[in-house]
């Protein structure tokens, strides 16, 4: 039997070891740096949640999510940050069950809806999700590389840290180019006097 109950710090290495074995933590797509806080991403939001599911008393998997507010307007909606699942645990409805009580508390935290990102070759999640309901919005194709992603650079480029007198031009490029996208808020000026 699937039972589902809040995250607590106590999950921590079981999740860690978890998510290595899955697409999303291997370094092929997203490692490439040696976590030790499973939820330190969720931890830059305001208002999030992470919820574990265990089958037998052992951790089967979570899924994360945090409440957003579109800018200027007063209805909220979850992001649906990962769903990870044990691959013993996999096709046994573990992915299923996290997803409807995400659901379940994105209703209870006033949530109009809910929105992810897959990656185009995880099949598996995206089949989860069209079979419970979701639809394919958008393709969306990322000009950058992942921070946590392992990547052998062509010589022709290179990656450095943002130098402090440019950041402002960053920040426009950054506005700029997302400006539009309905769940996109503009890096704040404010933020250049934190400089």
């Amino acid at each position: 039997m699937i039972s589902i109950r809040p995250f607590n710090e106590g999950d921590n290495q079981s999740m860690l070891e978890i998510e290595r074995l899955c697409p999303q933590g291997d370094e092929n797509c997203a490692m490439g740096v040696e976590k030790t806080d499973i939820i330190a991403r969720y931890k830059m939001y305001d208002n999030w949640d992470v919820l574990v599911a265990e089958v037998d008393e052992k951790i089967a998997g979570w899924i994360g999510l945090t409440m957003k507010s579109t800018h200027g307007k007063e209805e909220k909606y979850a992001y649906l940050t990962e769903v990870m699942v044990d691959p013993a645990f996999r096709r046994a409805g573990v992915a299923a069950k996290l997803v409807e009580e995400a659901e379940k508390k994105v209703r209870e935290m006033g949530g109009a809806y809910a929105y992810g990102y897959i990656y185009e070759p995880n099949k598996s999640s995206r089949s989860l999700f069209e079979k419970m309901g979701y639809s394919k919005m958008r393709g969306i194709k990322f000009p950058g590389i992942s921070t946590y992603k392992k990547w052998d650079l062509s010589p022709e480029y290179s990656i450095k840290p943002v130098d402090e007198k440019d950041i402002g031009d960053v920040v426009g490029l950054i506005n700029e180019y997302n400006s539009g996208f309905i769940h996109f808020v503009q890096l704040p000026m404010k933020f250049l006097n934190r400089v």
